[in-house]
């Protein structure tokens, strides 16, 4: 019968696999150190850098237009970000912290309602729910709610509502609100029982930083100075002479129009026509809806004129 020798591991193999284990030991400490470093270099970098956007809709984008209006601060403005601890919404936060990193002149400061609950009320009557912002510059703010971050549609085909995102069109536009002194001015025509703007109208006026006033030209005998544009809604009365001339001096002198006009029940708006004829701007009846009329949009060198159809 063969016998089987066991012999026992000489002490040199032994100090072999000893050495190779610490080797090894040695190796992985090494690269999760390197690992360590690269995680909390990387942290300090700012979200531009570490972030890309790469959804459909960019929601983590941020538009030339935004980088022309921060760029430009000379001001030091500061976005509050109202929201409980926990409740934070990521692309909400992601945006932000875009805004942090395009400028030192702006700063996101969080404010949790739970820790301050009276702090937004100084700034706004509102209902102020969780993730919204507050922008200021100095003795100027703008409150930005939820709703006007995500802004919902009725969709009257499938009876629902279509959710879109304009946290960066909300904020950029509060910040050259409060940064700002001088905003265009939209004198609003009235006197000849003109309709209501709708409200989706006056948002955008809003949002576009514009401020309006109302303007009845029989008390005055002039469009005053500072109109940047006088805007005429869907009236159901004719303009009188005396306006229409008016007008027609305030267009010759480069003043702008933006004109809204259909059918009367009596009549038609003979003098209001007779002054965009003068810009070669003529009224016509719509084929694409039965009884409205449509006014084509035309400019001239001495004024521009804008009109749509209603």
């Amino acid at each position: 019968m063969k016998k089987w020798n066991f012999q026992k591991s000489s002490g040199a193999s032994n100090r072999n696999a000893l050495r190779g284990g610490s080797y090894s030991l040695t190796i992985s400490v090494v690269v999760l150190a390197i690992l360590v470093v690269v995680n909390i270099f990387a942290s300090a970098l700012p979200i531009a850098v570490t972030k890309y956007d790469i959804s459909a809709s960019k929601l983590y984008s941020i538009t030339s237009n935004t980088k022309v209006v921060v760029n430009a601060l000379e001001q030091d403005v500061t976005i509050y970000w109202v929201v409980q601890s926990g409740q934070e919404d990521a692309v909400i936060e992601n945006l932000l912290g875009k805004y942090d990193s395009l400028s030192d002149h702006i700063q996101v400061v969080k404010k949790n309602p739970d820790v301050y609950p009276i702090f937004a009320e100084q700034y706004t009557d509102e209902t102020v729910r969780n993730n919204s912002l507050i922008v200021e510059c100095g003795d100027r703010s703008r409150f930005i709610g939820y709703d006007d971050i995500y802004i919902q549609e009725a969709d009257l085909y499938s009876y629902s509502y279509n959710t879109s995102f304009d946290g960066e069109g909300a904020i950029t536009s509060a910040i050259d609100y409060v940064v700002s002194q001088d905003f265009p001015q939209l004198y609003i025509l009235e006197g000849h029982g003109e309709a209501e703007l709708p409200a989706s109208f006056r948002e955008q006026i809003e949002k576009e930083n514009m401020e309006t006033q109302a303007l009845s030209l029989l008390t005055v005998d002039a469009v005053p100075e500072d109109a940047d544009c006088v805007v005429i809604y869907a009236p159901e009365s004719d303009l009188s002479q005396e306006e229409k001339e008016r007008l027609a001096d305030y267009a010759a002198e480069g003043g702008k129009l933006f004109v809204v006009a259909g059918p009367m029940q009596d009549g038609i708006l003979e003098n209001l026509y007779s002054l965009l004829a003068d810009y070669g701007v003529q009224a016509n009846r719509g084929s694409w809806l039965r009884g409205i009329e449509t006014i084509t949009t035309a400019s001239s060198g001495r004024g521009r004129w804008r009109c749509c159809p209603i």
